[in-house]
């Protein structure tokens, strides 16, 4: 028996079936209950024909009479040792004096030559992590299909949620019984994608923000993945999740080893806020202690293609007088980018619109007192570039046939070792003759039939190249800040979050958007990692048209920006984005390092009414946003969780824009919400009568 445990948390393991057996995976128990849970393993009854136990382990195996998914697939030349029986050689447990424990597990198949690690972490918040290493030990290449975790469920994951979405409409959830027979996303985009991100959750009918078990996974892995859920006609559920490999895509040598990807698990026995702070708080130790979010503008919106220096440098003067703090030049500042169609890949100061380069456009912006940050898509090249007239060959697509462009653009191989020199070389350069503080990495088209020179199936390790050259900009220039943006939030997980400091959430500056976008991916990420920009009174993508309120309400509570040309707005608008900025400063060290609060308001309200909140890590202070996104009749009454029961709490409101909507009886509104921690808890309040499309903010301050 392995038992890893923490105060909330116990994961027990059965160690006896040569791959490790999730035994339980709940609530805390202690080690004689987990030792009854082993004993009985052995005792469980025949599944159909088999005559001993066909059982979920963390990679199940056909060979040992698992009749559903296997957890690896692969086979030795010629077709043998397809169906793998691996024996326990050595099991390793450790426990860290922070509370965390982890545990590693090796198995061996003497007959087909190979080894199986399996490693095994829960640490001291409750995150349950697996990767899973083979080795080939023969004198023979071993070809791998497939190598997934998998995590059995109890019968009382009787539903799953799961994640799905578009360009301009990430996160989208979706919630259904679990049938019997298989729910399978896969994802073959390259990167983590905006259709089938690596999240899902299993758990009770009854779970909500505060209510019912939950069983959350995610695939810490930004190229390909598929996750599968599967209910058995015998009543057993599990969860599977790994890489997706194209065919031929991993062939081990002798001696060669592969390692999954980590999948991440949170079980929680309160719905969905306990799933949320244990992410959050992962996530927050992986990036370690961020400095106070600098509010971002970025150009892009403001201008798309039409650079000059007189328009930049107008556009930064106004944007230093409204308390922007960091200033992103955004595409169109390299040789022939008038249009997305040329110029991808020849990372060359455009002297034709710079004609003294980006030198003093850098020393006017950092002298007005911000940072000053760069786009790049440093994995992508256009047809119509330098760079492919003289490297046509460096291109991740080897079919035969004629490209296949995607956004008239191609996939530069950076598994070639002169590619990714050339690509590691330019943004040095760049890096080290301007004062950048922050770069927009953008990644703006999926893999096709992406083959290597050889013509071999590439998208994992053009990954790994991706990591490396992430890793190699980050030693080079320690203190230049990273955006992960790919159209928006097609590259949000927690590998890559490893090297960057920000995610892009999405392409739309739609607040009504962007406040179910946001809301979901704080189920998994902090605010502060998440930017969101007060867009245009048009939004680009959606042509809505949104008052300036709700549009800083909505930026208010994530990593801050402006992607507007706010040259072009009136005294008024620029007078209140000012404001909404000093307001953000002064509450973001509440945003950026507080509890996000869930609650049940769009599960309530069907997505009409939105109310999302962050308290202080001192619990003394709350803000909350009020979002009325559709039309929506019947009183709301909204209870919180989170705060100190004992403090009583007097509510403040935020106005954050001249066009603020009008609450009726607003002071008595504001005296309903001034009540004690335990009252927010038990009784609630009252959810405001508001215009449709419109935010109301408000402080809760305790003593």
């Amino acid at each position: 028996m392995l038992h890893l445990a923490t105060q909330s948390t116990s994961v027990v393991f059965d160690v006896r079936w040569g791959v490790p057996f999730i035994v339980y995976w709940g609530g805390h128990i202690d080690d004689a209950e987990a030792q009854r849970l082993v004993n009985d393993v052995s005792q469980r009854p025949r599944a159909g024909v088999i005559d001993r136990p066909a059982l979920a382990t963390i990679v199940p195996m056909h060979g040992d009479g698992w009749l559903g998914h296997p957890g690896l697939l692969g086979r030795h030349r010629g077709g043998s040792d397809w169906a793998p029986r691996f024996q326990t050689t050595h099991v390793e447990c450790q426990r860290g004096i922070d509370g965390a424990s982890s545990a590693t597990v090796t198995a061996t198949d003497a007959h087909a030559e190979l080894c199986l690690v399996t490693n095994i972490e829960l640490s001291a918040i409750g995150l349950f992590s697996v990767t899973v290493e083979l080795r080939n030990d023969s004198q023979m290449k071993y070809l791998l299909d497939e190598l997934s975790v998998t995590l059995p469920l109890p019968a009382s994951a009787t539903h799953l949620t799961t994640f799905h979405g578009r360009w301009c409409g990430e996160f989208q959830t979706q919630s259904i019984e679990w049938p019997i027979g298989a729910w399978i996303a896969e994802n073959r985009t390259g990167r983590t994608s905006h259709e089938q991100p690596p999240f899902v959750l299993a758990h009770e009918s009854n779970m909500g923000a505060h209510d019912g078990q939950c069983w959350a996974a995610h695939l810490a892995w930004s190229g390909n993945h598929v996750i599968r859920a599967e209910r058995q006609v015998y009543n057993r559920r599990y969860l599977q999740v790994g890489e997706l490999l194209n065919p031929g895509e991993v062939c081990l040598e002798p001696g060669d080893v592969y390692v999954t990807p980590a999948v991440m698990a949170v079980y929680s026995s309160s719905g969905l806020q306990h799933v949320a702070r244990t992410f959050q708080a992962h996530a927050r130790s992986v990036v370690g202690n961020l400095s106070a979010r600098p509010v971002t503008l970025n150009t892009w919106e403001a201008m798309y293609f039409d650079h000059s220096p007189s328009k930049v440098l107008e556009l930064a003067d106004v944007a230093a007088s409204v308390g922007v703090e960091r200033f992103v030049l955004d595409d169109g500042w390299f040789n022939g980018r008038r249009d997305d169609s040329a110029g991808l890949g020849d990372w060359y100061v455009d002297t034709n619109v710079y004609p003294d380069g980006l030198g003093p456009i850098a020393q006017a912006v950092t002298e007005k007192g911000m940072q000053f940050g760069l786009w790049f898509e440093p994995e992508m090249v256009n047809p119509d570039s330098d760079v492919y007239r003289k490297h046509p060959e460096w291109v991740l697509e080897r079919t035969g046939y004629d490209h296949v462009l995607g956004r008239r653009q191609l996939v530069l191989d950076l598994t070639r070792t002169d590619a990714y020199t050339y690509v590691l070389s330019r943004l040095d350069t760049l890096l080290s003759e301007l004062p950048i503080a922050y770069v927009k990495w953008d990644m703006n088209r999926p893999h096709i039939a992406a083959a290597d020179e050889s013509g071999t199936a590439a998208t994992h390790r053009q990954t790994m190249a991706l990591y490396a050259l992430l890793d190699d900009v980050r030693r080079l220039h320690p203190n230049v800040e990273i955006e992960s943006c790919s159209s928006g939030g097609g590259r949000m997980d927690f590998e890559v979050l490893r090297r960057v400091e920000r995610f892009w959430t999405s392409d739309t500056n739609d607040p009504v958007r962007r406040q179910v976008i946001q809301h979901h991916a704080s189920l998994f990420f902090p605010p502060e990692v998440l930017g969101c920009h007060i867009g245009a009174p048009v939004a680009h993508t959606t042509n809505r048209e949104s008052s300036l309120s709700m549009r800083c309400a909505t930026a208010f509570f994530a990593h801050m920006g402006i992607e507007w040309n706010i040259v072009g707005a009136t005294t008024t608008e620029r007078a209140d984005v000012a404001h909404v900025v000093a307001e953000h400063k002064a509450l973001r060290h509440v945003l950026h390092h507080g509890e996000v609060l869930l609650t049940d308001s769009m599960r309530d309200t069907g997505a009409a009414r939105l109310v999302h909140g962050v308290v202080s890590e001192d619990k003394r202070t709350t803000v909350l946003s009020f979002a009325q996104l559709d039309e929506y009749s019947a009183d709301t009454t909204v209870r919180l969780f989170g705060l100190d029961a004992n403090l009583i709490y007097t509510a403040r409101r935020i106005i954050v824009a001249s066009d603020d909507p009008t609450i009726e009886n607003e002071n008595e509104w504001l005296r309903s919400l001034s009540q004690s921690g335990k009252s927010w808890a038990t009784d609630g309040a009252k959810f405001p009568t508001l215009p449709i499309e419109s935010t109301v903010l408000v402080v809760l301050e305790g003593s």
